[in-house]
């Protein structure tokens, strides 16, 4: 039992505090009028409530016949509870592999909770809101090279661990982003005051547009069952930057003649026109998305006028003013907080809040992009449904007006508080293009240029597939997640499926399979338990993992794929890719 103590001759007083008690104070002086000083206590064993409160303390000394009064202040921590809710990923399976840096995640909560923690590899965390009814959550992951350990917590739930694997696609067509800035500007943009508006700042805002745009594209794709087709960015290849710094060959004055005024010579056609011929002339190889950094939006005599302000896209071109760049955060960090601002800053008479105006931004820079890549405008956003194939007049199409709701891309919410349908997404469609007759499937048309892939992959080691006989999951450094699958074949028990293979449409798929094997040897495929095909799989080293490509038939939904071999070894299998289909 812990005690009160003179440091010189005298008595003392035995002293008990609460159990869990995390700080101990005194009030007045720890020192009595002969000049004795107390010792403090440690804290005892007693079951208590918790809260807070105050132990007194007597002591006195033998010589003394004074009695001396301490107070001790005590604060109990309430026990933590044990976690008894989940978090669940409803977009993305553990171990899949995907060919862009920002993953979109999107799941639910099993209890309240305002926000989700996200971290990746131990890095930083960063905040996500949960809908406060529908608990359902949005939140971006940044990824390096290679396998990424994904966290998620929240107040009350067990923490949710998620392994994805990253790995980029570094060569064929890609789409540059260009910052482009007059000949004698220093590269800022309009933006609040409080606002950095450097050109430092700037390269980082429009990076991360850029990613933004890149993970949307692909999500809008899978939502549509064509898996996470996207376009892969072209990065500078000394830094590896995303953005490429310019200077035109115009003054600041000279860029912002080109107004919306519709002057002749200086409309925003004239200006994408000078534009085209400032950035890179590779249309088979490379799409430019070029940002002008002196873009302003003014009124002049009761008028709005755009300045070097613009929004158009087509062929190896898409070009849009930096009039809201600064609605774009420099990082992850602050886009869930600018998914809810609501603030406007009201630097144009035609401003929106900055959640609004953030969604615009990254939204109608993939509007701008879908031209270059064949895409149409709506006829007056004349849709069809995608599941019921009715007509319908429909907003959120990206290549309609769907890019002023461009904010729901990220979010659960409007930025005001408001609803919307869950049901009907901003995403690509299909819809009548101008003339009223023609109809355009954007994820079709997408999904035909030579600028997108999927990257949609299964661990052979995934907990969702069965294994049978002696086939047996087992470690090998330079699979993609350090493990393999051996023993496959030489019996006609010795097997693995992949279970849950999910397409949204029936049809020829094509598969890339990740092995290893000393020689050639064969697979045997079955799908949905019906024998497909055999595939030889040439090998000349156990040191390498090798590829092979082959068409199998999928059914829409969910499929097992069964890779066996009766009477002959098969392959170590690794991991499957779903590279492409229907086709």
């Amino acid at each position: 039992m812990p005690g009160f103590s003179p440091t010189d001759a005298g008595g003392g007083y035995d002293v008990t505090l609460p159990a869990g008690t995390t700080e101990v104070g005194f009030a007045g002086e720890l020192a009595d009028r002969n000049g004795y000083t107390w010792n403090s206590p440690d804290s005892a064993a007693v079951d208590v409530s918790c809260g807070s409160g105050r132990a007194v303390v007597y002591a006195h000394s033998e010589d003394d016949c004074a009695v001396y009064t301490y107070v001790i202040d005590f604060v109990v921590e309430s026990p933590t509870p044990t976690p008894t809710s989940e978090i669940d990923i409803n977009n993305i399976n553990n171990n899949e592999t995907i060919s862009y840096e920002v993953l979109t995640l999107r799941g639910i909560t099993e209890s309240s909770a305002d926000k989700v923690n996200v971290s990746v590899n131990g890095g930083d965390t960063t905040q996500w809101s949960v809908h406060p009814e529908k608990k359902t959550f949005k939140a971006l992951a940044q990824l390096s090279p290679g396998a990424n350990t994904i966290k998620l917590s929240a107040p009350g739930h067990n923490d949710k661990y998620l392994t994805i694997n990253y790995e980029p696609k570094v060569d064929g067509p890609g789409v540059k982003f260009t910052y482009l800035v007059p000949c004698d500007d220093d590269g800022s943009f309009k933006a609040p005051q409080d606002v950095d508006n450097s050109l430092a700042s700037a390269k980082k805002r429009y990076a991360l547009m850029a990613l933004l745009a890149q993970s949307a594209w692909a999500e809008c794709m899978n939502d549509r069952g064509y898996g996470r087709q996207t376009f892969r960015i072209e990065r500078e290849p000394d830094t590896q930057e995303i953005v490429n710094v310019q200077y035109a060959s115009k003054t600041r004055a000279e860029m912002r003649m080109y107004t919306s005024e519709g002057n002749p010579n200086y409309t925003d056609y004239d200006l994408y026109n000078y534009v085209h011929g400032q950035v890179s002339a590779d249309p088979n190889r490379i799409k430019n998305h070029v940002m002008i950094s002196c873009s302003e939006r003014v009124t002049v005599n009761g008028v709005f006028v755009s300045i070097a302000d613009l929004a158009l896209g087509g062929g190896a071109l898409a070009a849009v003013g930096g009039s809201t760049l600064y609605t774009i955060p420099e990082d992850l960090s602050g886009v869930d907080s600018t998914l809810y601002n609501t603030t406007n800053m009201n630097m144009y008479d035609t401003s929106r809040p900055y959640w609004s105006e953030f969604g615009v931004t990254v939204a109608a820079s993939m509007h701008e992009l879908g031209h270059c890549f064949g895409l149409s405008h709506l006829d007056n956003n004349r849709m069809i449904n995608w599941d019921t194939g009715a007509i319908q007049t429909d907003y959120t199409s990206i290549m309609g007006t769907g890019f002023y709701l461009g904010n729901r891309l990220f979010a659960v919410r409007d930025g005001n508080g408001n609803d919307f349908n869950d049901n009907c997404p901003v995403s690509w469609n299909k819809g009548y293009i101008p003339g009223g007759s023609t109809i355009q499937n954007d994820c079709e048309i997408i999904s035909q240029q030579p600028w997108f892939y999927l990257s949609s992959s299964r661990e052979a080691e995934d907990q969702a597939n069965t294994m049978s006989g002696t086939t047996y999951a087992g470690p090998k450094s330079i699979a993609s997640n350090g493990k393999i699958i051996f023993n496959i074949g030489s019996n006609p028990n010795n097997y693995i499926t992949l279970n849950d293979i999910y397409v949204r449409e029936a049809g020829d798929y094509k598969i890339r399979l990740y092995y290893m094997a000393g020689s050639t040897r064969r697979f045997y495929i079955a799908v949905n338990g019906i024998p497909s095909q055999y595939v030889d799989c040439a090998s000349e080293s156990w040191n390498y993992v090798y590829t092979k490509d082959v068409v199998v038939r999928l059914d829409a939904g969910y499929n097992a794929i069964k890779f066996y071999n009766d009477t002959s070894y098969a392959p170590d299998l690794d991991r499957i890719v779903l590279v492409d289909g229907p086709i």
